[in-house]
């Protein structure tokens, strides 16, 4: 069996240096967010979840928001996008779910939605990430 978790949001990426390669226009500093999470049913947390949604609140404030630990420089929304996506999915995998894909749209400019999926390397058929992607990396928004 397959279950699939959608959480949607905003953060306020008030710790963002603005750039020439941001992402939407240059005075905008909230982001919507939708995150689609695809597992087996296999393997859930102790409490029976793929993840708790509000965790998927805390990543995008922890990594972007507000409770960043630093200012970071802006990024476009493609590559916010595919960082989120990424960065989800590892830890997930990490945790022992058996993810199938993680999709991740970011709201940019004009109405415009980049949406981002990652699948584990396991399920590629073909590699798509260098092997210093799947390595441990900063946990954002996952401390319980």
């Amino acid at each position: 069996m397959e279950i699939s978790l959608t959480r949607a949001g905003s953060f306020h990426a008030d710790k963002m240096v603005p750039n020439g390669h941001k992402c939407a226009a240059m005075h905008t500093k909230i982001y919507r967010y939708e995150v689609s999470i695809q597992a087996t049913a296999v393997r859930l947390t102790p409490e029976g979840y793929v993840i708790n949604n509000e965790r998927v609140q805390g990543y995008f404030d922890e990594r972007w928001g507000q409770l960043a630990p630093a200012p970071w420089d802006a990024i476009s929304c493609e590559n916010l996008a595919l960082t989120s996506a990424r960065e989800i999915g590892t830890e997930l995998v990490a945790q022992g779910i058996e993810v199938i894909c993680v999709n991740c749209m970011i709201e940019g400019s004009n109405g415009a939605r980049i949406t981002a999926k990652w699948v584990p390397a396991s399920l590629s058929v073909t590699k798509r990430e260098a092997p210093e992607e799947t390595q441990s990396r900063p946990v954002f928004g996952f401390n319980e």
